[in-house]
Order: structure tokens, then C-alpha cells, then sequence
């Protein structure tokens, strides 16, 4: 594909997904999808795109019009939405985007009917939207109104969708046990993540977290909150000192994961977890020494019983498979769920 330009990449993608004669209604969706977009990510992540689509260097500092020209894009029947972007004072990059979004459109209105989509919220969100709109002409003309019904639909559909699709605000962990137990906590308490379009985005251990949090900055314009465990004071000096205003950093004062649970609450989860074990003893409150960090103690404990070392993403999925009540959620989840809260308001 990238051997190809960008207006052959879009006749090659139009050819395998899109529709032949679209409705106005579905490039509209397609049209207000790369506008969401654009809402929450910054033009350098549409500049990186571009980068890694085409020639930098004859794209670069060019207007959207001359670029629409360079790259070889003929706007024969779309300069009104050429208008339209212009108007909303985009990027060049971001506006070719949303341009882009009228050429390759794929077939929404399949959704409306049958088919593999219809466990998919997504699909039902888009069907909705279809129904609801009702424009077949003059498309450029309705793309606010038509956000207007789109969020409208959104919001009817939002607690179905999962917290990475739109999302409104992204919260950064460490790695898979807290993308388990973190909204497992938060739902505990009454906080569904994903009803809140809050997306849960694993660094891929602590010492990614600086790297990917910088990453994530760069792109996008979404509020970022950041889940660190208290061990980790260099990343959390490194982030501090990178935070942009309005993101939020949350160090666990407990420590890891394991040792935010109140004893007697661990010791719980724990034997319902070793219970998969057949004939293996249980633990008991004894086990635990307090000069001994709490991963170092189940690593004792599971090799003690043959078990090898302690599985922390088996037991995440083993507590979030048990009904929690919210006086078992640890203190610092609460105070984070609280943090995302704040965020999501501002």
C-alpha cells in the first residue's frame, strides 16, 4: 500500500470495503467519524500520518487546498466540504483526514440489517444514527447538525460501548493486572469505565510508562491520567516533571497492586484463587511477615505449595470473576476512581 499514492490507496480501500453510490447519510457518518477523531488527537498525529503516507517533503507547510493538488486529489463535486474544512481552521493534515472520509466510504447502511455485527454496540450506535438522521442531500450542509444527532445517539448508546471507542479521557498503568482490577474496581463502586468512555491503556511495564505517556502526550488532546506504583520513584519524578496541564499523575501510596488490599480482604481473594488447586493448603494470615513485601510473600507461599512462581494476571482474572462489595475495593483505588472523576469533569 505505500508503495501506492494516497488517492490510489483510497480507489484500492473504496474497491474492497467501500460502496458504490453512497447516500449523503453515509459519507455524513463517515465525514462526523474523522471529525471525532480529530477532536481528540492533535495535528501532529495526523502530520505522522501523512509522514508515513506520502513524500514529507512535498507535503510539508503546504495549505490544505495546494496539498489536495500536490498529493493528486481532483476535489471535482467536494469543494463545498473542501469550504467546510477550511472554515474550521484545521490543519492541513487534519483536514485531509476528514477528506479522505468522504471518498473511501464503506457500506454502514449492512448494519442496519443482520448479520455477525449485531452483538457489536458499535454497530447498533451507527444503525441508530443512520435511522435518526435522515439526510440524502446536501451533506456539507447538515455535518453539524448531523454531530448534533450523532452525539445525541452517542450518549443513548454509551454505557453499551467500551471505554476505547470516543473516548473522553485515557488512564495510562503499568501493565495487564491493573487493566484487569482497576475497572473492576471502579465498577464496584458504581463507576463503569467504560460507560464513562475512559480507555485503559497499558504502558507494558513501569519502566514503558514515561516513554509511552510522552507518546500518548504528542497525539493526542484527550486528558491522560497516570496509575503508578509507589516503587517506581524515578518514572515518577521523570513524569512529573512532563505533565501537562490538566493531566494527573496517581502514585499507589501502598505499593504494587497486591499490597493496596487490605490483608484480611487478599488473604480472601487468595484462597478463593488457590481453590483451583486441588488439595493445596490454604493461606492464613500468619503467612504474611511484615518486614517481607507482599509480592516477595506470594511468590514464598505459591512455591511453598509447588506451585511455582505466584501468577499476578491469574489472580487479577480470578477476582474479577468474584463479586467484589465496595468495602473490599483498596483505598487507593477509591482514590483513584475519585482523580478520573475530577478529570472527566473539568
Amino acid at each position: 500500500m505505500k508503495q501506492l499514492s494516497l488517492p490510489e490507496q483510497d480507489q484500492m480501500l473504496n474497491q474492497i470495503y467501500g460502496s458504490d453510490l453512497p447516500s449523503a447519510n453515509l459519507i455524513l457518518l463517515n465525514v462526523i467519524l474523522a471529525l471525532e477523531d480529530i477532536d481528540r488527537f492533535n495535528s501532529s498525529a495526523f502530520e505522522l500520518w501523512l509522514s508515513s503516507s506520502t513524500d514529507v517533503t512535498n507535503t510539508r507547510n503546504k495549505g490544505f487546498t495546494e496539498l489536495l493538488g500536490v498529493l493528486g486529489y481532483h476535489a471535482q463535486g467536494r469543494q463545498d466540504l473542501c469550504r467546510f474544512l477550511e472554515q474550521q481552521g484545521l490543519a492541513a493534515s487534519s483536514a485531509l483526514w476528514a477528506y479522505r472520509a468522504s471518498i473511501v466510504v464503506p457500506d454502514w447502511s449492512r448494519l442496519i440489517g443482520d448479520g455477525p455485527w449485531l452483538k457489536d454496540s458499535r454497530a447498533s450506535l451507527f444503525a441508530d444514527f443512520l435511522q435518526s438522521n435522515g439526510a440524502e442531500e446536501g451533506y456539507v450542509d447538515r455535518i453539524q447538525a448531523a454531530r448534533v444527532t450523532f452525539r445525541a445517539a452517542l450518549g443513548r448508546h454509551r454505557k453499551y460501548l467500551p471505554g476505547a471507542f470516543l473516548p473522553r479521557l485515557l488512564l495510562l498503568v503499568e501493565g495487564p493486572t491493573e487493566v484487569l482490577l482497576i475497572p473492576h474496581f471502579a465498577r464496584t463502586l458504581g463507576f463503569d469505565l467504560s460507560s464513562n468512555a475512559v480507555a485503559v491503556v497499558p504502558a507494558g511495564g513501569s519502566n514503558q510508562v514515561v516513554r509511552k505517556y510522552l507518546e500518548l502526550r504528542q497525539v493526542t488532546t484527550l486528558p491522560l491520567v497516570v496509575a503508578l506504583d509507589a516503587d517506581a520513584g524515578a518514572q515518577a519524578r521523570l513524569l512529573a516533571e512532563s505533565m501537562r496541564q490538566g493531566d494527573r499523575l496517581h502514585i499507589l501510596p501502598s505499593g504494587e497492586i497486591e499490597d493496596t488490599f487490605d490483608l484480611k480482604v487478599l488473604k480472601t481473594y487468595l484462597n478463593y484463587f488457590i481453590k483451583k488447586f486441588k488439595l493445596i493448603q490454604p493461606v492464613v494470615l500468619s503467612d504474611f511477615k511484615s518486614t517481607e513485601r507482599r509480592t516477595v510473600t506470594l511468590d514464598r507461599l505459591w512455591r511453598e505449595r509447588g506451585l511455582g512462581d505466584f501468577d499476578k494476571i491469574g489472580f487479577a482474572r480470578d477476582i474479577v470473576e468474584h463479586e467484589m462489595t465496595p468495602d473490599e475495593v483498596p483505598a487507593d483505588a477509591r482514590l483513584l476512581v475519585q482523580i478520573l472523576k475530577l478529570s472527566l469533569e473539568k
